[in-house]
């Protein structure tokens, strides 16, 4: 059974609007302004969450509220006004860019600065400094003083040094907003990396897709509130629901959408009543189906035969970001047995501009008998819903086999005559 690192009990945090939290702040800001009660709010109320060791867990949730707040407390950066948290392992934290940077001092200089910050002597950081300075691809510059760095090369000098010094808990805050697509690539190796070799991490991000992706577990934060924490796939898809029933209500003000095409025109989401079908609107899967292999549409696959998914799709405002998505999940609903989509797979989509059809093929159902459902999406990369099916189709799996699980890997068994005596009595 593995144990928490990370405990929290009871923690709030309280701030006051109108008024900074830096020396900078109260004399650039704060001292010229008029006289007045600064306003109370809670950030963080009575949060209570453990991570266990190994996890990758995600906190997901608007802006304003509470994500980074709750990421510095555990950081050590911010204390709670009220309750406690405590970390077991060193931590490595990249959370506000350029923190811990001298902007007058040489990329290798803070490469210095920041592995001291981290706990690392100079004899450990000569050992690194050159696996670290590799890693950025800043070589050229860096020994050019950082104020002449861009953003995304203060993001890729920070990430290099946090993944570099071995920590046990590695804390980011969006880490991914900023950097070219091929040290996006390289950060996302070493997180493969370090959730490969059992490091825990804690990400704060809007990239629902990121979470999916490589979350275990997920906290959801509303105006400083746990609204719901757990299995990464369950609390995305409530988050989701919730934010289109906040969209769809501002929708509706407005009225129905009016789609003009030359083909049959589809139900505008916020119209079909269905609590597990929601999204925007601007692409709609119009229909799903299941085939088999010679193509004939049906809901009942017998073990190990090819099953081909069908979306036929419809653009009711053209997106240049689009991403299609399946899951499949026990007949009851509590557990994903697979999930993938477009972007996870490097799949490029051309922007979308008329209707369409995807097909994603399984060449073999290796799922144990029973009852299954269905997800089909279509999003953006940060988790934008366009159109979402949430367990939305049923289909049947028959064996005659009858194991138990969830998934049949293909497999064999093999015997010999090999001599048990010389393995019994070894030693």
């Amino acid at each position: 059974m593995m144990s928490n690192v990370i405990n929290i009990r009871g923690v709030s945090k309280k701030f006051r609007h109108g008024t900074s939290t830096s020396l900078k702040g109260f004399l650039l800001r704060d001292m010229w302004r008029k006289k007045k009660t600064p306003t109370p709010f809670w950030a963080l109320k009575d949060i209570n969450l453990s991570i266990k060791k190994g996890c990758t867990f995600g906190i997901i949730g608007q802006n304003g509220s509470g994500k980074s707040t709750l990421l510095k407390i555990i950081a050590g950066i911010l204390r709670p006004d009220n309750g406690e948290v405590t970390v077991q392992g060193n931590i490595s934290a990249l959370i506000e860019l350029g923190a811990g940077f001298h902007p007058e001092f040489t990329g290798r200089e803070n490469i210095y600065i920041n592995g001291m910050l981290l706990g690392l002597t100079k004899k450990g950081i000569d050992g690194k400094v050159d696996e670290i300075i590799e890693f950025t691809g800043l070589r050229d510059f860096i020994d050019e003083p950082i104020r002449t760095y861009s953003s995304g090369m203060y993001s890729k000098l920070g990430f290099s040094v946090a993944v570099n010094v071995n920590p046990d808990i590695l804390l980011i805050d969006e880490v991914f907003a900023v950097g070219d697509e091929e040290f996006v690539h390289k950060c996302k190796g070493k997180m493969d990396e370090f959730k490969r070799n059992g490091k825990t991490i804690v990400i704060v991000t809007h990239d629902l897709t990121t979470v999916e992706n490589w979350c275990d577990e997920v906290l959801w934060l509303d105006k400083g509130i746990a609204r719901a924490a757990g299995e990464a796939g369950r609390t995305i898809e409530n988050y989701r629901l919730a934010i289109y029933a906040k969209e769809s209500n501002l929708v509706s003000s407005q009225g129905p959408k009016v789609v003009a095409s030359n083909t049959e025109p589809p139900i505008p989401i916020e119209m079909t009543r269905n609590k597990k079908r929601y999204g925007s609107g601007e692409i709609m899967i119009v229909k799903c189906r299941m085939l088999s292999s010679d193509g004939v549409e049906k809901n009942r696959f017998e073990a190990g035969e090819a099953m081909s998914i069908e979306m036929f799709y419809h653009v009711n405002k053209p997106v240049s970001d689009i991403i299609f998505g399946i899951s499949i999940w026990k007949g009851d609903g509590s557990i994903c047995c697979y999930g993938t989509n477009t972007y996870l797979e490097g799949i490029k989509i051309p922007n979308a501009k008329d209707s369409g059809k995807v097909i994603f093929l399984i060449e073999e159902t290796n799922f144990i008998e029973g009852v299954y459902l269905l997800t089909v999406s279509v999003h953006s990369k940060e988790g934008y819903t366009y159109d979402r099916h949430y367990q939305y189709y049923e289909f049947d799996v028959t064996s005659k086999v009858k194991d138990t699980g969830i998934y049949r890997p293909k497999h064999r068994w093999t015997f010999s005559k090999e001599a048990v005596n010389a393995l019994i009595y070894r030693d």
